[in-house]
């Protein structure tokens, strides 16, 4: 396979609303013909690594839900904003203050969070509320270095319930409050 005649070595795809749709209930539905796409591009000898702004599922739970959908994926080819963000906080010694989704907290075992330089924000859903928010502009506060991270800056996401805010209204609220701006770490 070749674009532009030179040989493609390897491609970027996304998962949500690439591979599946979403749903606030099980895995979703399958986007058809990307199965055998991927199954293509797999014989075909490119490598695919899979992207995703998902900051609510872990690598391993976006893999068993793939893998139920129908792909043949391995799972270290699925690049979460949780995991780009722990290596961030390995290679800068962070300790971060989390709002995260309760699901992706196993991404971030081992991180030490005690007397936090930094605040990470992620899709908390149901944990979004003026208490944690509070607590996390608190952080924010406690020194003019302190920084503010963000799994993504999403307005929103779509469901089949509907459309749902995503967790970019959060980080701009925090944003404002603190007039810290926040470093996305996630796919644009």
């Amino acid at each position: 396979m070749s674009l532009n005649g030179s040989p493609v070595q390897g491609l970027l795809c996304d998962i949500t609303g690439v591979l599946a749709e979403s749903s606030s209930e099980g895995d979703g539905v399958v986007v058809p013909g990307s199965v055998d796409a991927i199954n293509r591009l797999a014989k075909a000898g490119i490598k695919v690594k899979f992207v995703t702004n998902e900051s609510a599922r872990t690598r391993a739970s976006l893999h068993a839900k793939l893998t139920r959908l129908g792909y043949t994926i391995n799972m270290e080819d699925i690049l979460t904003p949780a995991l780009a963000m722990v290596v961030l906080i390995k290679n800068q010694e962070l300790r971060p203050h989390l709002l995260v989704n309760k699901n992706v907290m196993e991404d971030f075992s081992g991180v030490e969070t005690e007397d936090p330089n930094c605040v990470v924000l992620g899709d908390a859903v149901e944990e979004f509320n003026y208490a944690t928010l509070n607590t996390a502009f608190q952080v924010l506060l406690k020194s003019s270095s302190m920084q503010l991270f963000s799994l993504g800056k999403g307005k929103f996401y779509k469901e089949d319930s509907g459309l749902n805010l995503d967790v970019g209204p959060f980080t701009a609220a925090l944003e404002f409050a603190s007039d810290k701006k926040a470093v996305v770490c996630g796919k644009p």
